[in-house]
């Protein structure tokens, strides 16, 4: 073993060696013909994309938010997204001003504008001011709250007293600089209470005599200001809640209205991208070059490989950059990474050129200034913890100022790795003989056993800058540099120590050690979550791996090609994923070439290494090549799914300005050892002394290069179908569990081109191409929907109609409500069909933990793309019907003039009965007895806040199809379901059922003033409405089966119960048959929709025999053969009796109609709220059939036959369209 410890060199001076320089101009002339083929590639690629939109911009369909002159440009854009002039104006002189002021890099700043309140509410027109007062609503204002505030506000005190307990809350308001505001209400909410005060002239405001383990929500509220809410938990002792103002803003474009947007806007024009693609690639290109032309000047004798290297490796990261991004919507960070680059490559040069030996250790004194580079690590470390900050909406601290307080933002966790590198390999170099050479005192037993530790007090130090290490990163919440560290460590000590089986053994104390950490820290401990189970998983942001291997899925064995793939898709794509991002872009081989540069990267720096002049070098070098080599495999395994994610880049590719530069200066360090000229002897004492540990790093790369490789062949290669078409099981921003599908096979989806949806007679009701609506244009004018400009303008699907038909068909465009299952949203739950493929909908039950600790279970649909993926491999969608061969067009079974007629209908007869109250929905529903055709379903008012403000109208509970999907008592329309239930149970005789209807029947409580008394039969209860008959009848004669059958045949439920029908029956059972006798007569247990109601009386109608109802006319969605439920002569006994409820009974409001209306009324009562009025009625259609109407009117505090009108009325449209002879 040599003892030589010091720096050896040749005393004469390394004479210039122009070889190196010249293969370094061969090599590098390679690499530079390699990039300007890439950046001609990405050119070509992009520029013929942009063709169509560089059109669309001529023709002023797409505009350049950064060309315009006046806000008026913009004038047609917002037509298409406000039907309001004054949003229009608002909104495009908003942008406008914002653009002026170079507020606007890139689309995607457009959807975070806000501006204040107080503009909109001058300014704004309808559907600004809609959200206004959903945000006033938010931070618990009202407009009639604010209207007061400013003319009149009442007075409250400043301290409130209450008599709960012992305790008080205090607090104060101030504004955003700090001064106190008088005058602000401030509220308090409990399960007790609500109470209000104002705050005094100094801002303060008391609640006093609060009881304990109670809930307190304090809310401050002030018009043109907002605070936050705070929540007090379990009080028990005096609390103080502070608020502080901050101006009242609001979003400017809303989520649903930006999607429409943002296709028809650019920041840049196609010449910006080219010029910029230019001008930043030769700029880039240059630097390389003076770099080796500084060499040459320098008589520089380093290595020859490792800068083209570097050119190809940041060249790809540089391309990256310019090929994920929409090059004119989104932010292009070219500049940014070419700067990164220029200033790493400074520092690279200046580093080659100097000699560092004595960075680390003084070969002419006896002290070690290794200690110096820990002390540096520590006091970054310590400024992180202390002045550091994170980015918007994160704890951790990773960025500082480059000047404390002031100056750019950087993240020096790079800097803290090559300061703790550079102790490692200074202390290493003075104290490596004795690590390798002086053992710990063992015990006998584990020295029999062979295991050989190395003296403590040698490597205390170096310990003791590791667990810094690994505490600091912790407390940094940020282990993927630490990992880095530590393996780092491992490393270099199984080379110094010559003992490999210690690296095992310490890998595995470290992967334990990070096991426990990831348990404590939630952040990374979901990253494990995620690599256990890619495709389902409960961890934030779960699907990150699941579109990784979707990335890599797409591009094959040769890419998509440069600017051609879809990384974008991939979250992180152009930092922590983009070798996903390079995989689809140059596939299975781009991949291994940037490997390979990497492996020739590895293989020159432990050259390097070998070949220094100390060990200090020596230990440097090893460690730059260790860290780098470590940090890329862990980056590679966690986006390959071999590791948990770590959080590190990959050296070199990602976007990340200082890790670029970092890592430059790693390099700069690596050719300035290159450039050492060791003495022959040291050369071969070197090689003896670490000839093998180093031989054995190459091969342990070459493994771990292989198995990645393995890895990704698997997933792109092998696997790559079966990839694509996986769905991830993970958690949305909701908080509950749905599916995520590949972005890839989405856009496919919705690439292909949509079949039109048609009523009945062929009227289009929605369409991609105008051209499907212009042979109709009369038809819309008469019906009171003449086409706009904007809505032939508009690029977009197109409903003619809009909130007559938005629950028939939902919107496509801004997807409000898509997938609510209360609605029949056509565009929704057939777009497969209208794309024309089966998707194969399969629906699984699942239960899932939420946030508070509670289980829910619900059902989630998983989706089939299978057919699409001709597509993926490259299919044009636009051939779309030769490949799927199905048809795509829709025709429902709604006659959209009927629907028009019964919406006016609504209108009229709700005015007239003052039915315009929040929550007095009227809903009615036309259905063909015999097919079962809906023929309309109307819910007024209609929701034209859809199309007016899509945001508002997601967040209003109230808006769905009432008419299918209302969940209400019945009320007395159920006595007919009740009377087929006895029909069933007791023959034809059961018209002849009686009952006696006095104080003596148990169900007397049940009766209702006005309704038959004494001896009652079925027709007497059906004509006058009888509750204790009905009541008597379900529950003493035909039973909770009976009753069960007939409304599992109508669709009606009974409430909190699953759909097993034992539960049902036990709900039935349930309070001594109260329950079963209440459902006699509609009240208690049993809710429905007037679609349920419509086809209990078409079964009546059609002679006994119940048909599903049918939506869409195509036979293949025709749901069976009629059911039947009574023989034709009970259906004409029960047809009769609601023939009477017209002439003679509750409804003999509408006797005198044309037709002859059979039908029956019903009122429901709720308590604490107003009753809802039903009405059903049929009437022969003269062609063999009938129609079916059937209405609610929801907390109108009316009965059923002073809503039998509407009916009528809707009979007598019926009539005038001819669908009534």
């Amino acid at each position: 073993m040599s003892t030589f410890t010091e720096r050896t060199v040749t005393n004469a001076k390394m004479p210039f060696r122009h070889e190196l320089r010249s293969q370094e101009a061969l090599w590098l002339a390679f690499a530079t013909l390699v990039m300007v083929f890439g950046f001609a590639a990405l050119f070509f690629t992009k520029t013929e994309a942009l063709g169509e939109t560089e059109q669309l911009m001529v023709q002023k369909k797409v505009i350049n938010l950064n060309a315009m002159n006046n806000p008026a440009e913009l004038r047609d854009v917002m037509r298409s997204l406000y039907p309001d002039g004054k949003d229009q104006r608002f909104v495009a002189e908003a942008i406008f001003n914002r653009v002026q002021a170079g507020e606007i890099p890139n689309v995607g700043t457009l959807n975070k504008l806000k501006v204040p309140a107080h503009e909109i509410e001058q300014k704004g027109g309808e559907s600004l001011k809609a959200r206004l007062e959903n945000s006033w609503k938010q931070i618990g204002l009202s407009p009639k709250l604010v209207v007061q505030e400013r003319k009149a506000p009442k007075p409250f005190p400043s301290v409130a007293r209450h008599r709960e307990g012992p305790f008080r809350i205090s607090g104060s308001v101030r504004d955003a600089t700090g001064n106190p505001l008088s005058g602000t209400l401030v509220t308090l909410d409990s399960d007790v209470r609500r109470d209000t005060v104002r705050t005094d002239v100094s801002g303060q405001f008391v609640f006093e005599g609060l009881g304990a383990n109670r809930d307190y929500y304090v809310l401050a509220m002030k018009p043109g200001v907002e605070f936050r809410r705070v929540r007090h938990l379990t009080l028990r002792d005096h609390e103080e809640a502070h608020f502080s103002a901050q101006p009242h803003t609001i979003r400017l474009i809303e989520s649903a209205v930006f999607s429409r947007l943002k296709p028809q806007v650019v920041v840049r024009g196609p010449n910006d991208f080219t010029h910029a693609l230019f001008l930043f690639g030769g700029l880039f290109m240059a630097l390389f070059w003076l770099v080796h032309v500084a060499w040459r000047f320098r008589q520089f004798n380093g290595d020859p490989y490792i800068l083209p290297v570097l050119m190809m490796l940041t060249g790809l990261g540089l391309l990256m950059m310019f090929a994920i991004p929409d090059p004119l919507r989104d932010l292009l960070r070219g500049w940014d990474t070419v700067l990164a680059i220029g200033v790493g490559l400074v520092l690279f040069t200046v580093l080659s050129l100097t000699d560092i030996q004595h960075w680390g250790y003084d070969y002419s004194e006896t002290g070690n200034r290794s200690f110096w580079w820990l002390g540096g690590a520590a006091l970054i470390s310590l400024l992180l913890l202390t002045i550091g900050f994170g980015p918007e909406g994160s704890t951790a601290r990773v960025n500082l100022r480059m000047f404390l307080f002031f100056g750019p933002e950087i993240q020096p966790v790079e800097i803290i790795k090559l300061f703790l590198l550079i102790f490692f390999a200074g202390y290493l170099a003075r104290k490596w003989q004795f690590i390798r050479q002086l053992d710990a005192h063992l015990p006998k037993w584990v020295e029999w056993a062979g295991i050989r530790l190395p003296n403590l007090k040698a490597m205390l130090p170096i310990l003791f800058g590791v667990a810094f290490a690994l505490v600091f990163f912790y407390l940094q919440k940020d282990l993927g540099p630490a990992l880095v560290i530590c393996t780092t460590f491992l490393v270099l000590y199984a080379f110094t120590r010559h003992h490999w089986a210690a690296l095992g053994l310490g890998l595995v104390l470290l992967i334990a050690g990070f096991w426990v950490m990831y348990q404590l820290n939630p952040t990374v401990g979901s990253r494990i979550e995620m690599w256990l189970s890619p495709w389902d998983n409960e961890a934030d942001g779960g699907d990150h791996l699941a579109y990784s291997f979707w990335s890599l899925a797409a591009g094959g064995w040769f890419g998509q090609g440069l600017g051609d793939g879809s990384p974008a898709d991939t979250p992180a794509a152009h930092t922590d994923m983009i070798l996903s991002a390079i995989g689809e872009e140059l596939g299975y081989f781009g991949l291994a070439a940037v490997f390979l540069l990497y492996a020739i990267y590895f293989h020159r720096g432990l050259m390097i290494a070998l070949r220094t002049d100390a060990r200090f070098s020596l230990f440097l070098g090893l460690g730059i090549v260790a860290s780098t080599m470590i940090q890329l495999v862990l980056i590679a395994g966690g986006v390959f799914g071999l590791l948990p994610l770590t959080g590190v880049v990959s050296p070199f590719l990602s976007y990340g300005k200082v890790a670029v530069v970092m890592h430059l200066v790693f390099a700069g360090l690596l050719m300035s050892l290159s450039n050492q000229n060791p003495s022959e002897q040291f050369r071969q004492i070197q090689e003896k002394d670490f000839g093998r540990p180093i031989q054995a790093l190459r091969y342990a790369f070459l493994v771990l290069a292989l198995l990645v490789l393995g890895r990704v062949g698997y997933l792109q290669l092998i696997q790559a179908d079966d990839v694509s078409l996986k769905q991830a099981l993970v958690i949305q921003s909701d908080g509950l569990k749905s599916y995520t599908y590949n972005p890839r096979m989405l856009r496919i989806r919705d690439a292909l081109p949509l079949g039109n949806i048609y009523d009945r007679n062929g009227i289009p009701l929605a369409a991609s191409d105008t051209s499907a609506f212009t042979s109709f244009k009369k038809t819309y004018r008469e019906l009171g929907f003449p086409l706009s400009k904007n809505e032939l303008l508009a690029p977009k699907r197109h409903y003619p109609f809009e909130a007559l038909t938005f629950y028939l068909l939902g919107d496509l465009n801004n997807r409000v409500k898509w997938n609510a299952p209360n609605g029949l949203y056509a565009e929704n739950r057939y777009l497969s069909t209208l794309r024309g493929y089966d998707n194969k909908p399969v629906a699984r039950r699942i239960t899932h933990r939420l946030a508070d600790g509670t289980d829910t279970t619900y059902t989630v649909v998983k989706f089939d793309y299978s057919p699409l993926l001709p597509f993926l491999r490259g299919a044009d969608p636009k051939n779309a019907d030769k490949i799927l061969n199905t048809k795509r067009d829709l025709k429902l079974t709604i006659d959209v003039r009927l629907q028009q007629k019964v919406a006016e209908v609504l209108r009229l007869k709700t005015a007239q009965m003052g039915l315009q109250k929040k929550n007095q929905v009227v809903s009615a529903v036309v259905l063909d007895a015999k097919k079962g055709d809906l023929l309309a379903s109307v819910s007024y008012p209609l929701p034209h806040e859809v199309f007016i403000s899509p945001s508002l109208a997601q967040s209003k509970v109230s808006l769905f199809d009432h008419g299918l999907y209302a969940s209400k008592a019945p009320g007395s329309t159920l006595k007919v379901a009740t009377a087929m239930a006895a029909f069933r149970r007791g023959g034809d005789g059961a018209a002849n059922w009686t009952v006696l209807v006095d104080q003596r029947n148990r169900w007397a409580q049940f009766f209702r003033l006005g309704e038959p008394s004494g001896v009652v039969d079925m027709e007497k209860a059906v004509v006058y409405s009888g509750n204790v008959y009905f009541a008597s009848l379900a529950a003493d004669r035909v039973g909770p089966e009976g009753m069960l059958y007939v409304l599992d045949a109508f669709g009606f439920v009974v409430r909190n119960s699953a759909f097993e029908k034992q539960q049902k029956l036990e709900r039935l059972y349930a309070n001594n048959l109260r329950n079963l006798a209440q459902a006699g007569f509609g009240q208690g247990e049993i809710v429905g929709a007037p679609i349920n109601v419509a086809r209990m009386a078409a079964t009546v109608a059609n002679e006994g025999k119940a048909v599903e109802p049918r939506f869409f006319l195509e036979e293949t969605t025709f749901v069976g053969e009629p059911k039947t439920i009574l023989t034709t002569g009970q259906a004409a006994l029960l047809k009769n009796m609601m023939r009477k409820v017209v002439t003679t009974g509750t409804a003999k409001s509408i006797a005198g109609n044309r037709s002859s209306i059979s039908g029956k009324t019903g009122t429901a009562q709720q308590t604490g709220h107003l009753d809802h009025a039903w009405f059903v009625c049929f009437a022969p259609d003269g062609k063999g059939g009938h129609l079916v109407v059937a209405v609610l009117a929801e907390e109108s505090g009316k009965h059923g036959g002073e809503v039998a009108p509407i009916a009528g009325a809707i009979i007598d449209a019926a009539r005038n369209l001819g669908l009534i002879k």
